[in-house]
């Protein structure tokens, strides 16, 4: 049986910080990592880039196997955990193999949720989240491009950052493109109609043809006369109004779900992810998590947060690792992430969720495509959605951060010219 001081589920960026991290506190430290994918560490921000062709693909990596093997980490590529002996401290793997550790840290991240109607098999219906996804999408869209102008066209489900990848690629491709999303509009629960608006004039002046409040009901097949078998192609999507939006590639993004069932089966707490405290442990001594799969305890917010973006699994990677090298630090990030489509960025700071006790501050025009929603709370500013106000992005995640008293500025807030640096 193998054996290690610290073995980590996971190949991404939380898992490979931490493995790093943890290299460079205790040097000499035994360091497994097991990962689901057969690559080293790339970039899935830079992945939209690479499939539109504006990047080579071997420009998403991130390190190379060399960095491994010179920090003497052991990967286990290819292969998941299936069983965890909490007591034991043992890890199997799902080819039988039997692992050894000391502490575990849990970052195994999350998979695409599927698309539960009929025909979502088809190989040209498509998610995007790995390196493997992009290299299908990139060969599907090399192959439809051979096909007649008239038969260009594609579909998009899902109205959250994974669907809103998929706008620009298809555009570059020629293809004619349609939006489906179940709600009346973008991010109806996180902002406010301004925002969607701003956010939907920019897909329809591109040419995406939007279909709000429709559900995907069944996926057509290319011949309409039976159902959809596996490895033919797609030539529409039924919607539950009774529409066929006609499709020949169908991009979604439908939420993601987390990695743990492992994890659960074994007695650790799970609910919507790995439940930790503010030090990213669990309810198992020596059990650590981290990354898309981690469901912190926000001290700030009061309350666990779930988030799925790269700056936080970055972080929350070096916090575990320092933790389970004998450090006891909070895990403690203002969170930020953002979309473009097209000549739009849309970010998200902070806290965006607004409750009762929340007052809600516009800045900027929605005119002039430059808008931001502020949002306070017990006279701080706590978390912020822009439209164009890249600008803002910074000063305002150092208001957050630093806590600052706004009481008495909120006109200042509302103000677009004013420089909010000018607030700490």
């Amino acid at each position: 049986m193998n054996r290690f001081d610290f073995l980590i589920i996971g190949g991404g960026i939380a898992g490979v910080t931490a493995a790093g991290e943890l290299r460079r506190l205790l040097p000499n430290s035994s360091i497994g990592i097991i990962s689901d994918e057969n690559y080293p560490l790339y970039s899935r921000v830079l992945l939209p880039h690479y499939v539109r062709g504006k990047i080579p693909r071997e420009k998403v990596f991130f390190k190379d196997w060399q960095w491994y093997a010179e920090r003497g980490i052991d990967v286990y590529r290819g292969r998941t955990a299936a069983r965890l002996d909490v007591g034991g401290h043992r890890a199997t793997l799902d080819d039988g193999i039997e692992i050894s550790y000391e502490k575990l840290l849990i970052a195994a991240g999350g998979r695409p949720r599927k698309l539960p109607v009929p025909g979502a098999d088809s190989p040209g219906v498509l998610p995007f989240r790995t390196l493997d996804d992009a290299d299908r999408i990139v060969r599907a869209l090399d192959g439809l491009s051979l096909r007649p102008e008239n038969e260009r066209e594609a579909a998009i489900i899902g109205g959250g950052l994974i669907g809103l990848e998929f706008p620009p690629i298809f555009r570059d491709r020629g293809f004619r493109t349609s939006f489906i999303i179940r709600e009346p509009r973008f991010w109806n629960w996180l902002w406010d109609d301004v925002s969607g608006e701003i956010l939907e004039s920019t897909l329809t002046a591109n040419g995406v043809k939007l279909y709000n409040s429709e559900e995907c009901q069944m996926i057509v097949g290319d011949n309409p006369s039976t159902s959809l078998r596996a490895g033919s192609g797609i030539r529409a999507v039924r919607t539950s109004s009774g529409r066929e939006i006609p499709a020949r590639i169908l991009g979604f993004g439908v939420g993601i779900i987390p990695n743990l069932e492992f994890a659960a089966s074994a007695g650790v707490t799970c609910e919507r992810g790995v439940l930790t405290d503010e030090y990213l442990m669990t309810n198992v001594p020596d059990i650590f998590a981290a990354g898309d799969v981690a469901e912190f305890w926000n001290k700030d917010l009061g309350r666990r947060q779930f988030l799925g973006n790269w700056m936080n699994a970055q972080e929350q990677g070096r916090v575990a690792a320092a933790n389970m090298a004998g450090e006891r630090g909070e895990f403690s990030l203002v969170s930020q992430y953002a979309a473009t489509v097209f000549d739009l960025v849309v970010s998200f700071i902070g806290d965006v969720r607004a409750d009762l006790e929340t007052t809600v501050i516009a800045r900027g025009e929605a005119q002039a495509r430059q808008y931001g929603r502020l949002l306070i709370r017990d006279g701080r500013l706590v978390g912020a959605t822009l439209s164009n106000r890249i600008a803002d992005r910074i000063p305002i995640a150092e208001l957050i951060k630093r806590k600052v008293d706004i009481r008495g500025s909120e006109a200042a807030l509302a103000d677009p010219a004013t420089d909010l640096k000018t607030l700490f």
